[in-house]
């Protein structure tokens, strides 16, 4: 991977989370499959982990490193391609990830 670059198996399984290696290991897959069934690419992918993992665009833009109006263009693009139009929609998609509100840090 090259320098700097956004891993997205980081999120659920190294940054101290409580998640078992199972339990990351499955939202990873789920994660992967969804993203490859909605043509998303790789930055939206990493977009779309980052969602699930905190909600917000704020977060989605401190951690890819992007201004957050590119964070709200690329969360608009996977919303889209997902045919969501908001976080709970995006949630329910992902029953196993925080509901709205619930941050895991």
């Amino acid at each position: 991977m090259p320098s700097g670059a956004f891993s997205t198996s980081s999120l659920f399984d190294a940054d101290g989370d409580d998640l078992d290696s199972d339990a990351a290991a499955s939202r990873q897959r789920q994660l992967s499959r969804i993203a490859s069934a909605h043509s998303l690419g790789e930055r939206e992918t990493e977009v779309l982990e980052v969602l699930l993992h905190s909600g917000s665009a704020s977060d989605v833009a401190r951690k890819l490193v992007i201004a957050n109006g590119t964070a709200k263009s690329h969360i608009r693009h996977v919303y889209r391609k997902l045919g969501i139009h908001g976080r709970e929609e995006l949630f329910a998609m992902f029953d196993a990830f925080p509901p709205k509100g619930e941050h895991r840090e």
